[in-house]
């Protein structure tokens, strides 16, 4: 071989290690000068000298990669400029796509990335579906903590898929999915104490999208068979579902007893609930079995006397709803407060109602309705003025009184009291 060949040769090598050594040095330099900048705060120079090292070292390894992204999530969140923000979370978005591709990412920082996913110049709803997903599993198998405020905004991200998706059956898919996300959620802000506006904030968009009873019965059978364990989470998470469904007026439904009776074996003396149940009973024209709740109701020490009262008028209507006149009159007169002028048309009604059975003769029995006028009258403007007026064209005419002798009083055995027919 020549020498000429065997120096130029050599003078390659020596000139190859040469560049390797200053692209080391100047890689060294980059990311001591973005190490620096970390330390004196300055996030904006310590991004620029971690990119630009980046691309000079050829190879970043995870920490230098978690400098890199902790720099720029800092230099994103003190950013005024609406646009800036939106490039620099392009380019965290990329660098994150890079670290997976190399296989240095890691899913803990799922729930920042769906988030920054959002943030972008061009958002990529599904890439930041994938993420909050991802996040959100992670966390229920006890992975990595979810921040409160990535609850609406991962909620959001799917109300905007279900808003967008024109294809109806893909939207339909994605509106089961929001109804069964938004009972996951829920038992999620319970479970972790997150305030009330996570739950709001997932609600406002539930309701945008579950408009009927129709769209969310049929997942009340699953809600219930995943309930926690725990006797005090799962209350709330019933309490919260209960009060969804009456919102959307389901209290007719065998889901909303489902829910009611669940509540009841987790609390069986809670007020609230059986008051729902004896709701949800009247609705179905059980009114035996309701009124036995209110009066279970009544007994409980926690109950005020306010609610007491009106449990009693409950009572008393569904008495005369089943046609038990006698005992509905009974209660009816016991009743004081701010029921009592409602308990006194219920009592004229059942004294009306009765009439036809009770006196031995028909001007007896025509005698009822003056006291039942009379009951109508004391109820404040309850009872209506055409019922009056009709009760009143039964009272016994001037010749009834002539024939049976013009009598000052005539008692009313069924009710215990005298009225005066022909003054």
């Amino acid at each position: 071989m020549k020498l000429g060949s065997i120096l130029l040769g050599v003078s390659m090598i020596l000139a190859t290690a040469t560049f390797a050594q200053d692209e080391d040095r100047e890689c060294q330099r980059m990311k001591k000068i973005a190490n620096d900048a970390m330390i004196a705060e300055n996030y904006k120079e310590a991004t620029e000298y971690f990119l630009k090292g980046e691309t000079i070292c050829g190879e970043f390894d995870a920490a230098n990669y978690g400098r890199l992204t902790g720099s720029l999530i800092r230099v994103i969140n003190v950013e005024t400029d609406a646009d800036a923000k939106k490039l620099f979370s392009d380019t965290l978005c990329a660098i994150w796509d890079r670290m997976e591709e190399k296989g240095l990412y890691e899913n803990k920082n799922d729930m920042y990335r769906g988030n920054f996913e959002l943030q972008k110049s061009a958002p990529d709803y599904l890439k930041a579906d994938k993420y909050f997903t991802r996040g959100i599993a992670a966390h229920a198998d006890g992975g990595t903590p979810v921040q409160e405020m990535y609850i609406p905004l991962h909620y959001y991200n799917t109300f905007t898929l279900y808003f967008m998706e024109q294809e109806a059956t893909k939207k339909n898919v994605l509106k089961k999915r929001m109804i069964n996300d938004y009972f996951d959620l829920s038992k999620l802000i319970t479970k972790s104490n997150f305030s009330l506006r996570a739950q709001e904030g997932i609600t406002v968009y539930f309701n945008s999208v579950v408009q009927t009873c129709d769209d969310l019965t049929p997942e009340i059978a699953g809600f219930i068979a995943s309930l926690p364990e725990d006797v005090e989470a799962a209350k709330v998470s019933l309490m919260s579902l209960i009060d969804l469904m009456e919102t959307k007026k389901c209290e007719d439904t065998q889901e909303y007893m489902d829910l009611i009776n669940a509540y009841l074996q987790r609390d069986p003396v809670s007020p609230k609930a059986l008051e729902m149940k004896g709701k949800s009973l009247e609705s179905e024209n059980k009114y035996r079995d309701a009124n036995a709740i209110y009066e279970k109701l009544i007994n409980l020490e926690e109950v005020t006397q306010e609610r007491r009262v009106e449990l009693k008028y409950k009572i008393v209507n569904n008495l005369f709803r089943t046609r038990s006149y006698k005992a509905a009159y009974s209660k009816a007169m016991n009743i004081q407060g701010k029921f009592r002028g409602k308990a006194m048309s219920i009592a004229g009604q059942c004294v009306g109602q009765m009439a036809n059975s009770c006196g031995v003769s028909t001007f007896e029995r025509n005698c009822n309705y003056i006291y039942a006028v009379q009951l109508l009258e004391q109820s404040g403007g309850a009872a209506s003025a055409n019922l009056i007026a009709q009760y009143k064209a039964k009272f016994p005419t001037a010749k009834d009184c002539f024939g049976e002798g013009n009598p000052a009083s005539v008692t009313l055995e069924c009710w215990g009291v005298t009225v005066k027919p022909c003054n």
